[in-house]
């Protein structure tokens, strides 16, 4: 290491050694945040993993898992606010991000089936395609036009 700060000091300045050390520092971090980044997808997959299993489990006569998800959600973050139950709203409040973005992206795929189901039920009954949103929204722009 002396031999290696010595060529330095001889045939350049120490801001280069300095420009080595910053850039040798930024890109382990930036190894590391990779690591942490791809451990927290791979928890993402096991908890997606985990729930599918759940609703394979208990998929019922209703039908839809959704019905009772939901209130299952609400009833235990309830239940831990009105007991006080610290690690519980830790839980929650840690889990925040997560279940919101599992709950938008849970209706909005349920959204698109009923939408999908609707237009089915109205082409089964009048025998044509009901217009989609995208044609009514370009046939609007042509008539401004």
């Amino acid at each position: 290491m002396d031999d290696f700060i010595r060529i330095f000091a001889e045939r350049g300045d120490l801001a280069h050694l300095a420009l080595l050390l910053w850039a040798t520092t930024a890109s382990a971090l930036a190894l590391m945040a990779l690591r942490e980044l791809f451990a927290s997808i791979r928890r993402f997959d096991d908890f997606v993993r985990e729930l599918a299993r759940f609703n394979d489990t208990f998929h019922g006569p209703c039908g839809e898992l959704s019905l009772v998800e939901c209130p299952a959600f609400a009833l235990t973050l309830l239940h831990a606010l009105w007991l006080g139950h610290e690690s519980g709203i830790n839980g929650f409040a840690s889990l925040s991000a997560l279940l919101m973005t599992y709950f938008a992206a849970r209706f909005g795929v349920l959204g698109v089936y009923v939408s999908g189901r609707t237009r089915e039920k109205q082409a089964s009954a009048t025998g044509q395609l009901p217009p989609s949103l995208i044609n009514e929204a370009l046939r609007a722009l042509a008539k401004r036009k």
